[in-house]
């Protein structure tokens, strides 16, 4: 680079800041809302198609409890966690949301609610048919920042919802 061009770099980055530590190398996505509709595909077909690539082999019944654990939570913390004593510190209700509009939120929620620094939330994801459940599990399971999560006692949404303890 010659001066010149060392100069205007310079300029351009004058008043920017590193990210701070805590954030390290992590590269959070973006979702691009101008998506593009396919006309080949209708609407019905694609979001049944949707909901049905969530669906597991065997899928969890409503009145199911949810639960997952990764090894670096110990065994007292995830026990604080199923029985509600880990105060939840942010709320999510995905009522009257699709699978689509839930697995967007969720993912939403969920790496805002970690920028904050935030260690536990709650998302309320109903009962119904438990086609958002499903997707509340599966998209919590891929998640970095989600190291527990457990459905929630009965004062909370029981298993209608579930306690989610993040990094």
């Amino acid at each position: 680079m010659d001066e010149q061009e060392k100069a205007l770099f310079k300029q351009a980055m004058e008043g920017v800041e590193p990210l701070s530590k805590k954030f390290g190398n992590k590269i959070f996505a973006t979702h691009n809302r101008k998506q593009k509709k396919k006309p080949s595909v209708s609407i019905q077909h694609k979001s049944k198609a949707y909901v049905e690539s969530f669906i597991p082999r065997s899928p969890i019944r409503p009145e199911e409890s949810l639960s997952y654990q990764s090894v670096s939570v110990t065994s007292n913390q995830f026990n604080k966690l199923r029985q509600g004593k880990i105060l939840f510190q942010a709320r999510l209700d995905l009522h009257q949301n699709t699978c689509e509009q839930a697995e967007q939120k969720i993912q939403h929620f969920i790496q805002l609610s970690h920028m904050k620094c935030l260690k536990s939330c709650l998302i309320i994801h109903g009962k119904g048919q438990g086609l958002i459940k499903n997707v509340v599990d599966n998209v919590l399971r891929t998640m970095y920042p989600v190291i527990a999560f457990h459905s929630a006692k009965a004062c909370h949404g029981g298993t209608g919802a579930i306690y989610v303890l993040l990094r």
